[in-house]
């Protein structure tokens, strides 16, 4: 692989934050979309830069130091395309959409050994689904908000979540 070639993988990898989240970055996302035709020659685009993005992350980082890699994808391949939906899911450490976008921030927030102190809504048919993800990234139950916060609340909205933001003190 060439220099600029490398660089320009590092760029779709990385977004430098500060020079600790270059050093050490905890975890990359990598966006793409999930188109309907499976591509020339029968090969996933996307499958394919999954693959490549590990390939750069295991070649900078030693195990213990190796960052996430969290695949951004969405498009219509989700309904069309599952061959090469199930290459990407298998190579990415993680994946969401733009609907479950909510999920690099409790990924980051376990990452980085819970900093953040937030709600989580989710609607109630989603949570049961979710449920394996969240003990995962040990989200505490307690945050799990029974309600949509009020608009006055800090929050955001991601996707079908809404997050609040809580004042650690």
């Amino acid at each position: 692989m060439s220099c600029n070639h490398q660089q320009t993988e590092l760029r779709t990898l990385f977004l430098p934050y500060c020079q600790t989240w270059v050093r050490e970055p905890k975890i990359c996302v990598k966006a793409t979309v999930h188109t309907s035709n499976i591509g020339q020659y029968g090969e996933s685009k996307d499958h394919l830069e999954i693959i490549s993005g590990q390939r750069v992350l295991n070649k900078m980082f030693a195990p213990p130091k190796k960052p996430k890699l969290l695949a951004l994808i969405d498009g219509l391949g989700f309904r069309s395309n599952r061959a090469g939906l199930e290459g990407v899911l298998d190579k990415a450490d993680e994946f969401c959409q733009f609907r479950t976008i909510w999920k690099a921030i409790v990924i980051a927030n376990y990452e980085l050994n819970h900093p953040l102190d937030f709600g989580l809504y989710l609607p109630k048919p989603y949570l049961k689904f979710f449920e394996d993800f969240l003990n995962r990234y040990q989200y505490p139950q307690e945050n799990i908000l029974n309600e949509r916060p009020e608009a006055e609340i800090e929050q955001m909205e991601l996707g079908d979540a809404v997050i609040s933001i809580y004042e650690k003190n």
